[in-house]
């Protein structure tokens, strides 16, 4: 409950999350650089409370309207992503099998993104460069 209340800034108000802003700018401010360089404008981006309430409605209505044969689709397409990411991490050298640390942040925030594009902009993500994702991620 305690981190719960820790990630939901209960109990601090506007200015337990950066002197005088309040959570979505807190928010927006790290993404900036993805308005100036790639002209994105979303949820993370805006500051602007009437367009993160839209795009969150838009975003809830694109998913709820997935049928059952979009979800199949959709848990395979993020069970091979998972699994191609793991195994680009596995290599073989001397005959022996050996996996290298797979760091998790990167890895979660790729996966979730590319899923993402499938949903809301019907993007393929096995189509996706990995390098190009994450740097938009």
């Amino acid at each position: 409950q305690t981190c719960k209340s820790i990630l939901a800034c209960h109990g601090v108000g506007d200015e337990g999350l950066a002197p005088g802003n309040n959570r979505l700018k807190s928010r927006a401010l790290p993404n900036h650089r993805l308005v100036k360089v790639f002209g994105i404008d979303n949820a993370f981006t805006t500051t602007n409370e009437l367009y993160l309430k839209h795009f969150k409605n838009s975003a809830t209505q694109k998913f709820s309207k997935l049928g059952q044969d979009q979800w199949k689709k959709l848990a395979k397409a993020a069970d091979v992503l998972v699994r191609r990411g793991i195994e680009k991490d596995t290599w073989e050298d001397d005959k022996t099998t050996r996996q290298s640390e797979i760091e998790l942040t990167p890895f979660v925030q790729l996966i979730s993104l590319k899923i993402a594009l499938f949903v809301l902009f019907e993007i393929d993500p096995m189509r996706l460069e990995d390098r190009n994702v994450l740097d938009v991620a």
